[in-house]
């Protein structure tokens, strides 16, 4: 404790209010931070997790593609459950912030000049832009256009094989036949 530090005062009412305040002090601050708040957390997996849909471990589901799941029918939440629990095994860690040094400290501040404004907005920041498919979209797999694809359901592309990718590449271009419009 800092024994020339003065104590933190609290004013705290205990009846009705009168011309004079109750001071109480608070215990001592402690000397040091007590955790590092730009500490990572440790990356681990769920221990004896097991997966809703076949009570796969987490080795198991990263043997068969965490990434491709779903190929395996699984639903967009059973990926994200499975992410969630088996952040290590599917690679799904934060990383740490890296500090780099550029040369001795200084004094003074850096200063660096940035471009100048544009004269006026571009755009009305709160404007939605019209929810449309992109004109003579086809797939990247059968070259199927917005309303084939609406037709096979868009949220059902992993059955015919469809990677995670060519579905968000399917969701970005067909966004009205999707259903996939803001709302």
């Amino acid at each position: 404790s800092c024994g020339a530090c003065p104590r933190a005062a609290t004013l705290t009412r205990t009846g009705p209010p009168t011309r004079s305040h109750t001071v109480a002090t608070t215990a001592d601050p402690t000397a040091a931070p007590t955790a590092d708040p730009t500490a990572v957390p440790p990356c681990e997996d769920t221990p004896q997790y097991g997966d809703t849909r076949w009570n796969f471990s987490c080795s198991k589901l990263a043997a068969l593609g965490c990434n491709n799941l779903a190929v395996f029918l699984f639903s967009a939440a059973e990926v994200a459950e499975v992410y969630a629990n088996c952040k290590k095994s599917c690679g799904a860690c934060p990383r740490a912030a890296t500090l780099t040094r550029t040369g001795p400290p200084t004094r003074s501040h850096t200063v660096a000049t940035t471009a100048d404004p544009t004269a006026a907005p571009t755009a009305d920041p709160t404007a939605v832009p019209p929810c449309e498919d992109t004109p003579q979209y086809g797939d990247t797999r059968w070259n199927f256009s917005c309303s084939k694809l609406a037709a096979l359901g868009c949220n059902n592309l992993a059955v015919f094989l469809f990677s995670a990718a060519e579905v968000a590449e399917v969701y970005a271009n067909c966004k009205k036949s999707c259903g996939a419009c803001p709302r």
